[in-house]
């Protein structure tokens, strides 16, 4: 009789630490799926600057690949 106590509060227990760090995964997930602005910014800058390379090779006479 004591142990299927015990057992039950150990499972009991393993599912309320189950459901917090599965909480925990699905929150840290969340705030990773939101788009970072510096990386934004970095990707229009290297976009800009792939640009304007082109747009200096075709100045130059240079052939675009």
């Amino acid at each position: 009789m004591i142990g299927f106590f015990f057992a039950a509060i150990f499972l009991i227990g393993v599912a309320g630490l189950t459901y917090y760090t599965l909480h925990r995964l699905v929150d840290t997930v969340a705030e990773l799926a939101q788009p970072n602005q510096k990386l934004n910014l970095l990707s229009e800058l290297q976009s800009e600057i792939f640009q304007i390379t082109q747009i200096e090779q075709v100045d130059q006479g240079g052939i675009l690949e």
